[in-house]
Order: structure tokens, then C-alpha cells, then sequence
């Protein structure tokens, strides 16, 4: 009786390893490509020879310096894209020089995080975590000046936010009190008219009752 599967030289008796070593090497690019899958692409590089594109990895001197510089060159658009990339970056490798340029990129994007609008809060966050991991000490006197910043920055925010909200208090009491003396003054015509009404009669009954 024939085999029902022809023998494969790959495959064949005496050839485990083999096998063994194309399986793992099957799951190991599946692997990557689930990685690839949420990290995604790097946002669209400025032209070629225009700006040198970052080395998301290196915590260095030289290229966080240089950082900030890239990203003032970007149009908003392509600026919150990286920044949004480097979140999901952040969120598969948490290593030193990732954690240090999103803290840099949320510093200029304003609307990284959408809606929630926390960029300041979570830049001083990363720095706050990244800072005792710092050798360098040229990069920490710089990464210190970027968190006083920020500090400033988010106090400043925090306190214009007290303030819109007092604003708004103001103004749904404002308006309120608005109804209220709009009713007040509707109950004091309505007040006025029963008066008219009681002297227009009193005068009726004194008419009548006088001889």
C-alpha cells in the first residue's frame, strides 16, 4: 500500500531539529509582526536632507537635544501623529529613550491625548519615572529644565482652569438670578393688578353705600 503523503526531505525520518527549527522560526515572525502590528509605522519623515530623523532609542545628549528642534519643524498634523505613535511605542517598549522623547513630544503637542488634554501632566510623569535612570549629567540638568517648565506650565494651566470653572459658576448664577427677578418682576405686576382690582372695588362699595 503507497504512502499517503510522499516523504519530504525537509520532513523525513532522521530530521527532527529540522522540523523543529522551522516551527519556532515560524512563531518568532508572528511574533513580530503582532508587535509591528501595534506599534505601526513611524509617522511620515520630513524631505529627505530637510531634518535628520530621531533615534527613538537613544537617550543621549546629543539627540534629546536635538529633539525638540525635529518636532518644531513638523506641521501639527504630522506632530501629533508622532506623538500619538510614540504612545503606542511607550505602551510595547517602555525603554529609557522612548519614555524621554514622548515626554518631549507631549510637551509640544497640545492635543496628543485628544480630549483629555493631560499631555503636561503625563510629560511630568515620564520625566518624574525616567529622571533616576539618568547617568548622564549634561541630559539631567537639561531634563530638569524641561520639568521646571512643565511644572510652571501645568500650574499655570491648572490655575486658568480654576478659573474658567469660577467663570462658569458665575455665569449659571447670573443667569439664574436673571429667571428669579424676571419672576419677581411678573409677580409684582400681577400683585399690582389684584391691588388695582380690590381698590377699584372698595371704591365701587363706598359709591353705593353712601346716602
Amino acid at each position: 500500500m503507497g504512502r499517503l503523503f510522499p516523504r519530504d526531505a525537509a520532513f523525513g525520518r532522521g530530521e527532527p531539529l529540522t522540523v523543529i527549527r522551522r516551527v519556532t522560526g515560524l512563531f518568532l515572525c508572528l511574533g513580530w509582526l503582532a508587535g509591528c502590528a501595534i506599534v505601526g509605522r513611524p509617522p511620515a519623515q520630513p524631505e529627505k536632507g530637510a531634518v535628520t530623523g530621531p533615534e527613538y532609542e537613544s537617550h543621549s545628549f546629543r539627540e534629546l537635544t536635538a529633539y525638540p528642534g525635529y518636532l518644531a519643524r513638523l506641521p501639527m498634523p504630522q506632530r501629533r501623529s508622532e506623538c500619538q505613535w510614540l504612545q503606542r511605542y511607550n505602551s510595547v517598549d517602555e525603554g529609557l529613550g522612548v519614555k524621554l522623547h514622548l515626554a518631549l513630544a507631549l510637551l509640544a503637542t497640545p492635543d496628543c491625548n485628544g480630549k483629555q488634554g493631560n499631555e503636561i501632566q503625563q510629560a511630568l510623569a515620564l520625566l518624574d519615572q525616567a529622571l533616576p535612570q539618568v547617568a548622564d549629567s549634561e541630559l539631567r540638568h537639561y531634563l530638569l529644565y524641561h520639568r521646571q517648565m512643565a511644572q510652571r506650565l501645568f500650574s499655570s494651566t491648572h490655575h486658568e482652569r480654576k478659573v474658567v470653572r469660577k467663570l462658569a459658576q458665575l455665569r449659571r448664577s447670573t443667569r439664574r438670578l436673571k429667571r428669579r427677578l424676571t419672576d419677581c418682576q411678573q409677580e409684582s405686576q400681577e400683585l399690582n393688578a389684584k391691588l388695582e382690582a380690590l381698590k377699584a372695588l372698595e371704591d365701587s362699595l363706598n359709591h353705593h353705600g353712601t346716602p
